[in-house]
């Protein structure tokens, strides 16, 4: 899915308007979710880390030890 260039000036402009203070996000991914989603960097923040840093971590956590218990795979 292509997002157009005006969607993207309008979710830029929205930032702008709410005077987000947070850094804006470097992944496209994540602009573009954001930007299907309506929302600000600041208001999904808690979600996105849990998605891109909580539950991998979690997951390697498991791996380690299943991998421990059980033998190398």
């Amino acid at each position: 899915m292509r997002i157009s260039a005006e969607s993207q000036r309008a979710y830029w402009r929205n930032c702008d308007e709410r005077n987000d203070e947070t850094q804006a996000p470097h992944n496209g991914a994540v602009v573009t979710l954001l930007g299907i989603c309506g929302l600000t960097h600041r208001e999904a923040y808690k979600d996105i880390f849990m998605v891109a840093v909580a539950f991998p971590i979690l997951a390697l956590v498991l791996i380690v030890t299943l991998g421990t218990l059980f033998g190398a795979f």
